[in-house]
């Protein structure tokens, strides 16, 4: 069989026979041609969610952030998104974040980990308190130094080596959640606090804690959202309600 005709006219199908001597048809390949084999079992989709990579052997979400940052504002950053500066502090984390690392295609090879002595000098743990020594880990050459006694945060290299820097200085970072943190919303956010408003539409958030506008609008895009904008009347209306519930002199923290 062979199609015949152009991208106006539509195309028809004819046998070889209806297509006379004059028109040359190629041969059949030799060997016949089959998509290659996939085994039961291994046909997988890779699942995300919010930026997020579920990762099976530890229950858990990694997101890989390739833009360099300090440490106190990747910190801060996975905080505002419900979760935590992630630290290999297990095998099978550590595997995740260097096979990562490993197919980001920017060349990323060095990343922050939550394991830190910012609270007590020379007593480092991760974000969530567990000491070092209870971490299975192997240091790059030459590490720790502890270079002019400033170096007080770990990074990671892509091959799981573990070398202490000043945590002023920038490198890219994951955010790790558990399972139990990524249950969607109606509101398309892991925020529960987000309730949607039937007369917009839309979904809302009060924040008590007073920021400037810069920080504000970091807190609410790490929640999957943007700083509100009136748009209508009715938007007026539904922030102005909103507003009242929360009276400023009880409810208003202050957070320099």
């Amino acid at each position: 069989m062979q199609l015949e005709g152009n991208a106006k006219a539509g195309y028809s199908l004819r046998s070889a026979a209806e297509l006379g001597d004059d028109v040359e048809i190629p041969p059949p390949p030799p060997v016949p041609v089959y998509p290659p084999e996939i085994p039961k079992g291994q046909l997988c989709l890779a699942e995300t969610r919010y930026g997020y990579e579920y990762i099976p052997d530890v229950d858990g979400w990694l997101r890989l952030y390739t833009v360099p940052s300090t440490w106190a504002n990747a910190r801060l950053r996975c905080q505002l998104e419900g979760g935590t500066l992630a630290s290999p502090q297990s095998n099978p984390l550590a595997a995740a974040m260097m096979k990562m690392m490993g197919e980001n295609g920017q060349n990323l090879n060095i990343v922050y980990t939550g394991i830190n002595a910012n609270i007590a000098k020379d007593d480092y743990m991760t974000i969530d308190g567990l000491p070092l020594s209870n971490i299975s880990l192997k240091w790059a050459a030459g590490e720790p130094n502890n270079c002019e006694n400033s170096e007080e945060c770990l990074v990671m290299n892509g091959a799981g080596e573990l070398a202490d820097v000043n945590c002023s200085r920038v490198f890219g970072y994951f955010c790790f959640k558990k399972s139990a943190k990524m249950s969607k919303t109606k509101c398309d956010t892991w925020d529960s606090d987000y309730q949607l408003d039937p007369r917009t539409g839309s979904c809302y958030k009060f924040h008590t804690a007073q920021h400037n506008w810069h920080r504000a609008a970091l807190t609410c895009r790490a929640e999957q959202a943007h700083l509100a904008v009136i748009n209508s009347d009715t938007e007026a209306r539904v922030l102005k309600k909103l507003f009242a519930k929360y009276p400023r002199e009880k409810n208003i923290q202050n957070n320099p």
